[in-house]
């Protein structure tokens, strides 16, 4: 297993610090107003030394750290009308958000991205420990391993650059960004085209804080229905040589049992999701004794 814990881990204290900074200097008239419409199994905000499951009309602020669990995930949306999906098995800190910034840091799983059209002078980036994702006003999913950051724009265009580096990349609608050692650019794949979809059932809520329970139970359930269609539609029974051809690797997973399990890791976390030729599957992370890919 690659050795990341250390790299995350000081990811994160800079990630508070930045969080702490953030909300000391910039002018509370000029936030947004940023609230969750939508929240399914186990997801947690931490802000500051508090952490408390989330709830439906929440107000996500400045600094404040999301993290979910299996199979759960949780939409929030801005004043300005754009709608984070943020994926199972995330981490997840917000420590811009403003009407002239809105800075995301991921720093495992996944998060999809509703960008209203930015006015001049404003931008909105997701951040990894090995890249930065710029965009103006778009539709885009962005992933981090542990390793590997995965930019798949739905919509627009992203600006995608490799820490440390100068060169900006231009990703276009349909295209993918991996990030790993370089930036390759390839087609969107079948399991991606299908995250970006679940952005079309997550909808900007013009109502959202006068909406009772009936009316976010509806909303929850049309969502999802979207997603067991969704899901159905890209997890179909694949061998382990069409996972390489759509994830580009095949992941080894050791357990502590002995057994040995093959196919893609898709997101970690206290639990692992694999794509395997026999479908999705979790996994606890303290059973795996070690992960090799090739």
């Amino acid at each position: 297993m690659r050795n990341t814990g250390i790299h995350s881990a000081a990811f994160l204290i800079l990630v508070v610090f930045i969080c702490a900074f953030c909300i000391s200097c910039k002018d509370k008239d000029d936030q947004l107003i940023t609230a969750v419409t939508f929240v399914l199994g186990d997801v947690t905000v931490k802000r500051g030394t508090d952490s408390h499951a989330a709830a439906l009309k929440e107000v996500i602020k400045t600094g404040d750290i999301i993290t979910t669990g299996a199979k759960s995930s949780l939409i929030i949306q801005t004043s300005e009308q754009d709608v984070f999906r943020i994926q199972e098995n995330t981490v997840l800190a917000f420590t811009v958000m403003n009407r002239r910034e809105k800075t995301l840091v991921l720093s495992n799983g996944s998060v999809l991205s509703k960008i209203a059209k930015l006015k001049k002078g404003t931008s909105c980036t997701v951040k990894t420990p090995i890249a930065l994702a710029s965009v103006r006003g778009t539709r885009f999913l962005t992933s981090y391993n542990g390793s590997v950051t995965v930019v798949a724009v739905g919509e627009g265009k992203v600006s995608v650059v490799k820490s440390g580096a100068q060169e900006e990349n231009a990703v276009d609608a349909g295209k993918t960004a991996v990030v790993e050692t370089a930036v390759d650019i390839r087609d969107n794949n079948t399991p991606e085209k299908a995250e970006l979809d679940k952005l079309e059932a997550a909808q900007y809520l013009e109502k959202a804080d006068t909406m009772n329970a009936d009316e976010f139970d509806a909303y929850k359930k049309k969502i999802m229905e979207a997603d067991e269609k969704l899901d159905g539609a890209s997890s179909k029974l694949m061998t382990l040589e069409e996972i390489r051809a759509r994830y580009g690797r095949i992941d080894e997973i050791t357990l502590y049992s002995g057994r040995t399990v093959k196919g893609a890791v898709i997101s970690r976390g206290s639990t692992f999701t694999v794509i395997t030729p026999g479908g999705k599957r979790y996994i606890a992370a303290n059973k795996i004794k070690r992960t090799t890919s090739r």
